[in-house]
């Protein structure tokens, strides 16, 4: 990796013995860190809505436009608080731990200079998995990659600072560090490709469920009670059904009643509604009464623990709807 110190650099701009932190290591290291957090960014939320049920809610139109102003707006300085946090948290000891393996221990010194790197990595993961809900190999992959951009945008600052009119000023790094996002951004394709391919990041599947495990009874938020009996009649209390004729100018009404249902395993009727997610399993209910309208109840959830949903109104910013079973 070419990973050769010259020693941390002093406000001169001369080497300095010791394994202290200058203000260009720390300014370095917080730039390129700030630099990729954007790609990450874009990387982790990529992996959480394709790890888990999305119930086909989308934002769109006006919504996605104001969310990628205030994204404009407000995430540089976030950007560069994270990127300083990282820097003392993770980079620059890492750098340092590097420093002393590589002149202590033979062998390939990429080597010494990156276990610490990934060591580090591997350490922060544990909360940020926790926190998050990311698996936290992908979290080592991240911040491992991530320190180890920094940790050479470190090295290479302080290698140009002893060459006279070669050192870089603390805005000539940030200015710099667009760079640093492109790098990451390319590094990101083959990373992710990676953690698909072997089986670290999956992407979300509804569970297949049979009738007979439909067959139960599904509570959810506001009283909501359904019942599906083996014999295709089901009884509700308190349920969300899509609004009739006699309901006009609202997305849902709550009924109380009895029907029959059906499960849908062609999407059939799920296209036809156009809300939710396209072509997946669901439950088709159909009030007998007056209350209310068919009902098209998507499976989501887990196979350990399914789910029944609908998302009335907007499929932009509708209302949800989620049922479990009991």
């Amino acid at each position: 990796m070419g990973w050769v110190d010259t020693g941390p650099v002093g406000t001169e701009g001369r080497p300095r013995g010791g394994a202290g932190w200058s203000g260009a290591d720390v300014n370095a290291a917080a730039a390129v860190g700030a630099a990729q957090l954007p790609v990450v960014t874009y990387v982790l939320l990529s992996v959480v809505s394709d790890s888990g049920d999305s119930y086909g809610i989308g934002y769109g139109g006006g919504l996605a436009a104001l969310g990628y102003l205030c994204v404009m707006v407000f995430s540089p300085p976030v950007f560069a608080f994270l990127g300083l946090v990282q820097a003392v948290a993770h980079t620059l000891p890492a750098v340092g731990a590097g420093h002393f393996l590589a002149r202590r221990f033979r062998g390939p010194e990429w080597l010494w200079r990156l276990l610490p790197v990934m060591g580090l990595g591997a350490f922060w993961a544990v909360p940020a998995a926790a926190v998050t809900g990311v698996p936290h190999p992908v979290w080592v992959l991240l911040l491992g990659c991530s320190a180890a951009l920094a940790a050479l945008g470190v090295v290479h600052v302080r290698r140009r600072a002893p060459t006279p009119g070669r050192a870089l000023s603390a805005w000539g790094v940030w200015f710099r560090s667009p760079l640093v996002t492109l790098a990451a951004a390319v590094l990101a394709v083959p990373v992710t490709w990676a953690g698909y391919a072997t089986g670290v990041l999956r992407m979300y599947e509804p569970p297949t469920l049979s009738e007979h495990r439909l067959t139960a009874e599904w509570r959810g938020g506001g009283g909501a009670v359904l019942r599906l009996g083996a014999d295709g009649r089901a009884r509700f209390e308190n349920l969300p059904s899509q609004t009739g004729a006699e309901s006009p100018g609202r997305d849902f009404v709550r009924c109380d009643g009895e029907g029959t249902w059906r499960l849908d395993r062609d999407g059939e009727y799920d296209s036809y509604l156009v809300e939710g997610p396209e072509e997946r399993d669901g439950v088709l209910l159909e009030p007998a009464g007056p209350c209310g309208d068919d009902t098209f109840w998507t499976i989501g959830g887990t196979r350990g623990s399914p789910e029944l949903f609908v998302l009335f109104g907007d499929p932009d910013a509708g209302d949800l709807r989620t049922l479990t079973r009991r």
